[in-house]
């Protein structure tokens, strides 16, 4: 950095020191200082910003944006306050296509977003006949589910379905982004901006459309036993996992895109539950931080970007073996489950309270 630049940015922190209405226009040189430097000293860090992956790179039509790739750090923890200086894509532009959206309360307990494909009705089905609402209690409004779905172009007939689907139950949230597997990572940072700014939940839970999320016993748990109001971000941990550099792979990640040749520690994606100011600072960090087609991981590295620490918990089951019934006390989610067998889930989940005597509820995320 020239000397000229560090006399700039003296001069601008005396400002901020001085004066608090000029913090906005201070910030906005600060990233334009640093952003020159950036180019000057790493051009090939950044390239166009886009709508979809195209060879493991996030690609658009837009050359106005730009981009930073995560740096290479030895570290386990990223520094936000070094690294998240350059906006590269806005969640918040991708909107539901159907009209109106999904409804729901503001402070909601707990938003629970579910990926789904368009051709998974029967999955959705299933959901919505067991664990997606309160048995016991009909009128309950302590959790809302959501699907979350992308566009289908090549398949009318599809799209008509889904049209009338989302009508009847109102809970598909259907995004202007290609359904494939690769842009997972799109289909939840849409999500997670949608529920921050429609109901702002404290607690928002993650998962997949073969999973069993055992509803009931998870608000209960948030309410009652949960000391952990803040900060949290749990699930089960995946740790040292090895980036996939096969371009061929559905989870290939290019070292341009992401540079570490292992993960940060994340949260599986088939399950994992953030609190309300977690879900605000990963919203907002996503936009200074490339996305790539591992959702979890990408998750798992926002959290990194926000100092938020993982809990790895014994609770969210990423196999669905055979499973006694007071295991239902404890499981939160498990992973593997088909349409048929959530309502076996849901029995157990019923039956536990009932019939495991001398045993309660967990008290705790262990």
């Amino acid at each position: 950095m020239s000397c000229l630049n560090c006399r700039t940015m003296q001069v601008i922190f005396l400002k901020i020191l001085s004066s608090s209405a000029a913090i906005v226009a201070t910030f906005m040189t600060l990233s334009t200082l640093l952003m020159m430097n950036l180019l000057k000293s790493n051009p090939h860090h950044v390239s166009e910003y886009g709508s979809s992956f195209r060879n493991g790179r996030y690609s658009s039509s837009s050359s106005s944006r730009q981009i930073m790739t995560v740096p290479y750090v030895e570290e386990n923890t990223l520094s936000a306050f070094d690294s998240l200086t350059v906006t590269v894509w806005n969640p918040r532009d991708y909107r539901d296509i159907f009209v109106p959206s999904p409804a729901c309360k503001p402070n909601l307990p707990l938003m629970i977003l579910v990926t789904s494909a368009p051709e998974h009705y029967e999955r959705r089905k299933a959901i919505r006949e067991t664990w997606a609402r309160d048995w016991l209690d009909p009128n309950s409004t302590e959790w809302r589910t959501i699907f979350l779905i992308g566009r289908t172009p090549n398949n009318p007939s599809l799209k008509e379905s889904l049209k009338k689907e989302s009508a009847v139950h109102g809970d598909i949230l259907m995004g202007n982004y290609l359904d494939t597997y690769r842009n997972l990572t799109l289909k939840v940072q849409h999500g997670m901006s949608w529920a921050l700014e429609t109901c702002r939940p404290q607690f928002l839970l993650k998962t997949d459309d073969d999973c069993f999320v055992n509803s009931k016993i998870l608000t209960n748990f948030l309410k009652t036993n949960n000391q952990q109001r803040t900060k949290l971000y749990a699930g089960f941990s995946i740790r040292n996992l090895e980036v996939v550099r096969d371009p061929k792979s559905r989870w290939y990640v290019s070292q341009e895109t992401y540079r570490p040749s292992r993960y940060q520690h994340y949260a599986s994606g088939t399950g994992y539950i953030l609190s309300l100011d977690v879900l605000e600072a990963m919203v907002s960090a996503a936009q200074y931080v490339q996305p790539f087609a591992a959702e979890d991981a990408y998750t798992g590295l926002l959290a990194s970007y926000t100092d938020t620490p993982l809990l790895d918990s014994a609770r969210f089951a990423l196999n669905n073996v055979n499973w006694r019934l007071c295991n239902y006390l404890f499981l939160l989610v498990v992973h593997g489950v088909t349409p048929d067998q959530q309502i076996l889930g849901l029995r157990n989940s019923i039956e536990s309270h009932d019939k495991c005597h001398g045993e309660s509820e967990a008290t705790d995320w262990e």
